[in-house]
């Protein structure tokens, strides 16, 4: 990852990454690459890990980064019960709409 202060530890064995300016898909396609690269490293190294990943991307919206990391544990919970081993938060842009609208009524200025 380019931006080496951008990353964080995350847990007792994980870490975080910050990558500005993607989105989910666009960061899919970048842990996969990872994924392989680490997967090459654990191979010659004949130990085992798990790698698992939860992204997720702002795509816009105006959003704290406590809501970021929250939407990234949740995809990360996920990739961790189930079969894929990559899972990106999905906004739906209908739900995500009703709530900012639902916050502007019940904050009116």
């Amino acid at each position: 990852f380019n931006f080496q202060d951008l990353c964080f530890e995350y847990g007792k064995s994980g870490i975080g990454v910050i990558v500005p300016n993607i989105d989910v898909d666009q960061g899919i396609e970048r842990i996969e690459s990872f994924k392989k690269r680490v997967d090459d490293l654990v191979t010659e190294s004949g130990s085992s890990s798990k790698f698992i990943a939860g992204i997720s991307a702002r795509n816009g919206r105006l959003i704290s980064g406590d809501r970021i990391i929250r939407e990234a544990r949740s995809a990360l919970k996920r990739a961790d019960k189930g079969p894929d081993q990559i899972i990106g938060f999905r906004v739906d842009p209908v739900k995500y709409r009703n709530y900012i609208a639902s916050k502007a009524t019940s904050n009116p200025d």
